[in-house]
């Protein structure tokens, strides 16, 4: 990840009990290490306990962070988004916390691709079965998705309500699967293949799995009221009328 450096003040968004979905621990202390400092925050303190790679976890809710203004050099966002029910006031919390040329790095399923499109019309117990069917993932590990924030033109206008401009990145590709499942765990991982060859060419990159962005905060942000003005007070009030 280029932008970890001795000076980099991190925060991950949804943590969760692991920093990245791939690559194993190794890789994950190894990013930790090229900090100054990592936290994380999630609401399900579960898997906040344990997670064993981070030292510093926040139990909060993503839209209304426990953080002052100007916090952060880097915030991260991995396969969460798509879980919030007010990705706006998500988003106005990532400018919030960050500080002056920082960035925010998106990553999340895109909705344009099949398999994600499938999720977003089906219930969610479907989703647990599927999960458990195909990935060997319990239910605990399946959260509710509303996929709110998931395309391309969506984020961008997202971040653009709060000054933030899109630095690079784009839809992605997933390495093929292999999947915990003995009778069709062949056919269905050569059908993984054939689908990344297939979306591995520009013409259909609008329909790969996931997107990958990240938005920079300008140099000189406009105060929080400039900014937001009732916008942002009515994003604190539809997450207080929310809590229970």
């Amino acid at each position: 990840m280029g932008y970890l450096d001795e000076r980099t003040i991190w925060l991950d968004l949804g943590c969760g009990h692991t920093l990245l979905h791939q690559g194993g621990e190794d890789k994950s202390s190894e990013l930790v290490h090229k900090t100054k400092l990592v936290v994380g925050v999630d609401l399900d303190l579960n898997a906040l306990f344990m997670n064993r790679i981070l030292q510093h976890r926040v139990g909060g809710d993503l839209e209304s962070l426990p953080f002052r203004d100007g916090s952060f050099s880097l915030v991260t966002c991995n396969m969460v988004i798509e879980h919030a029910v007010n990705p706006e006031c998500l988003v106005k919390e990532i400018e919030r916390i960050l500080r002056p040329e920082g960035v925010a790095i998106i990553h999340t399923p895109n909705l344009f691709h099949w398999e994600v499109l499938l999720s977003y019309l089906t219930p969610h117990k479907l989703h647990e079965i599927f999960c458990w069917f195909l990935d060997a993932r319990s239910s605990n590990d399946v959260y509710r998705v509303f996929y709110r924030a998931n395309t391309s033109s969506r984020l961008n206008d997202l971040f653009r309500l709060v000054a933030m401009t899109r630095h690079r990145g784009g839809p992605v590709t997933n390495a093929p699967r292999r999947f915990p499942i003995p009778f069709l765990s062949g056919l269905l991982t050569l059908a993984s293949i054939v689908e990344v060859k297939f979306l591995s060419h520009q013409f259909f990159s609008p329909l790969r799995h996931n997107l990958l962005l990240s938005f920079r905060k300008s140099a000189s942000s406009l105060p929080k009221m400039v900014l937001d003005g009732k916008g942002y007070a009515d994003c604190k009030m539809v997450h207080e009328e929310q809590a229970p």
